[in-house]
């Protein structure tokens, strides 16, 4: 640990990693890291159940939320060093001052008009209106927007459920049930606001940050760093700052291909991060409008990274080992929920059902009974084999449905799964991976060896 000026009499923490080498945790993020929303995050796997195929990773969502925040950290310090004039006839001031007067105009005009504005921030903007220059946010802007960056980067995979995307789907058409009427209409509110895609995970984020104990963040903007992380339109200054954690080159998709790539033994992860991170360049398209991009000197990096992006995909995650162990798990819960929760639920079952509300473990703390990450899902799953084994004694439908989940749960708990080949050939593969690629994004549930 070393001695740092950000936060008086603090440290700034180093971890050990294994791809990135060290990562910082400064100060002002270090009760972010401690926080019960990061910390759930340790047993979450970033791969599910693709230790199936590749034993060697384990990795949790834990791990690569501080890679993440330290990629977000650095990347923003590059791009501001980077920063290009303004686009001819669209303004004369420099990107420098521009940018600054308008996350900072924005910010005092969304004070003026009633927002809950947290200390922070509101000490950060202090100034009288229309004296940008003056607030303490203009003075430490490069590090203030670093570490608002930094949390971004470690919030970012928060809302995610266990078994991350494999269950997400459950949750989605759960959400009313496990989570609430009021959460259900908050989540349909905002799928409805939204302009593209929707995951489930990205508003469950958003609500988790949004209870978190205002402690949390007693060194650090709240209200900006929410700005950031909530807005996915990529225009303005918000959008645009979220676009370093989700974007054509992020830092998010830059971390877990070398994570993924560590952890499965390919050859694939050889990426040059720094050439990457140092050539990123902020744009000024409009008059309140902002890009985040490479340069030309990061093109060959960033060619190798959307070829080796696709060749993970291709071959680590859509590998049909692993598909079939996640899309078992997948089964294997609704089946189970089903019979715990359903209209027609076995009691002894019933008894068994844990709390699956892990927002409110993740922005506090959750009772004994709380089913929240990746261990206490399969907890279940096993307890619940002795009540499903003497159901399927019975030949009754509840006693095939019965069958069948036990069937399931042998096929990912054992870790040893035989499933016929989803494809014959090179080019039925690229056809099938098509179809669930347009099956996911119209909301279709489709396996993923084709089979009903």
């Amino acid at each position: 640990m070393r001695q740092t000026d950000a936060v008086a009499g603090a440290l700034t923490r180093l971890i050990r990693d294994p791809v990135h080498g060290y990562v910082e945790v400064p100060p002002e993020l270090d009760p972010l890291v401690r926080s019960a929303a990061v910390q759930r995050l340790r047993t979450i796997r970033q791969n599910s159940l693709a230790v199936v195929q590749f034993p060697s990773m384990t990795g949790s969502r834990y791990e690569h939320a501080l890679g993440a925040m330290h990629l977000a950290v650095r990347a923003w310090h590059g791009c501001w060093h980077n920063r290009m004039p303004a686009a001819e006839g669209v303004d004369t001031s420099s990107t420098w001052d521009g940018f600054r007067t308008s996350v900072i105009g924005d910010l005092q005009r969304a004070a003026a008009f009633g927002a809950e504005l947290d200390p922070v921030t509101r000490r950060l903007i202090d100034a009288p209106p229309g004296k940008p220059e003056r607030t303490a946010l203009w003075t430490s802007f490069e590090h203030v927007i670093g570490l608002a960056l930094g949390a971004v980067g470690l919030l970012h995979d928060v809302g995610h459920p266990p078994f991350s995307h494999v269950l997400e789907p459950f949750y989605l058409r759960n959400s009313e049930q496990i989570l609430g009427a009021d959460r259900h209409a908050g989540f349909s509110r905002y799928a409805a606001d939204a302009a593209d895609r929707v995951q489930f995970h990205e508003w469950a984020g958003l609500a988790i940050f949004d209870a978190m104990p205002q402690a949390t963040f007693r060194s650090v903007p709240r209200y900006l760093i929410r700005r950031i992380l909530a807005d996915r339109s990529g225009h303005g200054w918000a959008g645009c700052l979220h676009s370093v954690l989700d974007g054509q080159f992020d830092v998010d998709r830059l971390d877990f291909l070398c994570r993924d790539a560590a952890g499965a033994g390919t050859e694939f992860g050889n990426l040059d991060v720094t050439n990457l991170l140092r050539n990123l360049e902020l744009h000024r398209t409009g008059p309140q409008d902002w890009r985040i991009g490479l340069g030309a000197q990061a093109l060959s990096s960033f060619e190798t990274m959307l070829l080796q992006r696709a060749q993970h995909y291709r071959w680590v995650v859509q590998h049909h080992m692993v598909v079939a162990a996640d899309a078992a798990v997948a089964r294997a819960v609704t089946a189970l929920f089903t019979l715990s929760c359903g209209a027609e639920a076995v009691p002894a079952l019933r008894d068994l059902a844990p709390d699956l509300d892990y927002l409110t473990y993740a922005s506090a703390s959750g009772g004994d009974r709380a089913c929240v990450d990746d261990p206490g899902v399969l907890s279940w799953l096993r307890a619940a084999r002795p009540v499903l084994a003497s159901m399927a004694a019975d030949e009754s439908p509840a006693g095939e449905q019965a069958q069948a989940t036990l069937a399931l749960i042998r096929v990912f708990d054992s870790m040893s799964i035989m499933p016929i080949p989803a494809w014959r050939d090179y080019h039925e593969y690229v056809a099938r991976i098509e179809q669930v690629a347009i099956a996911s994004r119209i909301g279709v549930n489709t396996s993923a060896n084709g089979t009903p």
